[in-house]
């Protein structure tokens, strides 16, 4: 039997051995090793030597002198004062200002506080030249300019040695307001970033843009949009990439004039495509945004008789007889009767382009029927009946002839009720050609 020592003895044995057990954070793995106090000598290592061969030289290409590697042109910064006492002084004015050091927003900022930043945007930076340097583009407006909108100029500094030289300056032209910046950016994938600028002018109602495309040439800036957009009120400017190439078209959307002298009107986009063989932004065809007027159908069904499109034709002249929901002008029920009378004639003209001459005679009658003498569109019945008249022997060229002769003798009749003097100054006239297109 044992004694309470041989307890006290098991007790006292039990708690040095736990003492001395190592813990869990002694187990862990260390998370740094400490590097000795004196420097250990590590192990060789092998060299390999590589003998030089005339076939495999390895030669260090250097990046060419054009790219460079910092993008800013001043590099040391010694601020100048932007000079704004004189409207004609603010060219050489801005030149020292960011010549001194001043960043493309500070040059923004300093620009707006004197009242002469232009809008949508003042001041513009990337590099223009392609020598990896940054090139600044600024549009600035003459506060005390009577024009509306004002006058201004559009400036152009390029990086040259480290410094800012004024490389093009454009002053606005007569009744034209001060030249704007609308997109600064590589449209031609040549790295190089290209100009989009335009030039207001507003008339009693209607604004119009003067859109240029300037692209350096390795000399100068050059302007290459071909044509003009000063015919397009009230324009809307995109650039777009459709084919992922790094070609950006310019769209341009007139949403129409603003007086009601135009008559009914609807959205017209014209597409400028780059051409690489040329450089220049090409103009396609104007293409015409949707309608609900009558007249604009009649218009769309004759772009489509023009362009050989005659199933399209005939459902849109259809329309123009038919449709209820179309929405006339001034007086719906003449405007209906004029354009349902030219649209019925039309109808039989594209039959018979498609050889279907039984069709073609259906809608001659079906047009008489319509329109017996002593209705005001009773002419578009006796223009038909000249072209049956020729027609007979089938010699289309001959009918047309004669229904051209016809309409163009009776300008009042046939012209007027489709053209501007009773649709407004937007909507185009017609000519004698466009009452019989040759097929």
């Amino acid at each position: 039997m044992r004694s309470r020592w041989d307890y006290f003895l098991i007790i006292l044995i039990f708690l040095v051995t736990a003492c001395n057990l190592p813990s869990t954070a002694d187990t862990a793995t260390p998370l740094a090793t400490p590097l000795p106090l004196t420097p250990t000598p590590a192990e060789a290592t092998p060299t390999i030597e590589i003998s030089p061969t005339p076939t495999n030289t390895v030669t260090l290409t250097t990046i060419p002198s054009q790219i460079s590697l910092e993008p800013r042109c001043v590099l040391t910064k010694s601020p100048q004062t932007l000079d704004t006492t004189s409207f004609n002084n603010y060219p050489e004015s801005i030149q020292g200002f960011i010549n001194g050091g001043a960043t493309p927003k500070e040059l923004d900022q300093a620009l707006y506080e004197a009242g002469v930043e232009n809008q949508p945007i003042g001041v513009a930076s990337a590099d223009m030249t392609g020598d990896g340097k940054t090139d600044m583009v600024v549009s600035i407006f003459n506060p005390s300019s009577d024009n509306i909108p004002p006058s201004g100029k559009l400036l152009i500094y390029i990086c040259e040695n480290g410094q800012y030289k004024l490389e093009y300056e454009q002053i606005s032209e007569k009744v034209w307001g001060a030249p704007g910046i609308r997109y600064l950016q590589d449209l031609d994938a040549d790295g190089r970033a290209e100009l989009v600028e335009s030039s207001p002018t507003c008339g009693a109602s209607t604004c119009f843009e003067d859109v240029k495309v300037q692209v350096w040439n390795g000399s100068g800036f050059r302007n290459r949009f071909e044509g003009n957009s000063t015919d397009l009120p009230f324009p809307d400017i995109h650039i777009s990439d459709p084919e992922n190439d790094g070609y950006y078209q310019i769209e341009i959307v007139a949403s129409g004039f603003g007086s009601v002298g135009a008559g009914p009107q609807r959205n017209v986009s014209r597409v400028w495509s780059y051409h690489p063989d040329s450089g220049l932004w090409v103009p396609g065809r104007d293409i015409m945004g949707p309608s609900n007027y009558r007249i604009h159908v009649l218009y769309d069904a004759e772009s489509a008789t023009r362009q050989g499109n005659y199933p399209e034709a005939l459902q849109l002249y259809g329309r123009v007889v038919h449709d209820t929901t179309l929405d006339d002008w001034v007086d719906p029920e003449k405007e209906r009767s004029d354009l349902g009378a030219y649209a019925l004639f039309k109808t039989a003209i594209v039959y018979l382009l498609q050889g279907q001459d039984d069709f073609a005679q259906t809608t001659f009658k079906q047009l008489a029927s319509a329109y017996p003498a002593g209705t005001p569109q009773h002419a578009y019945v006796e223009m038909a009946a000249t072209f049956q008249s020729a027609y007979q022997n089938n010699d289309f060229a001959a009918a047309c002839a004669v229904a051209r002769e016809f309409a163009a003798t009776h300008d009042e009749q046939i012209f007027t009720p489709l053209g501007s003097l009773s649709f407004g100054y937007a909507n185009p006239d017609y000519t004698p050609h466009d009452v019989c297109p040759l097929p």
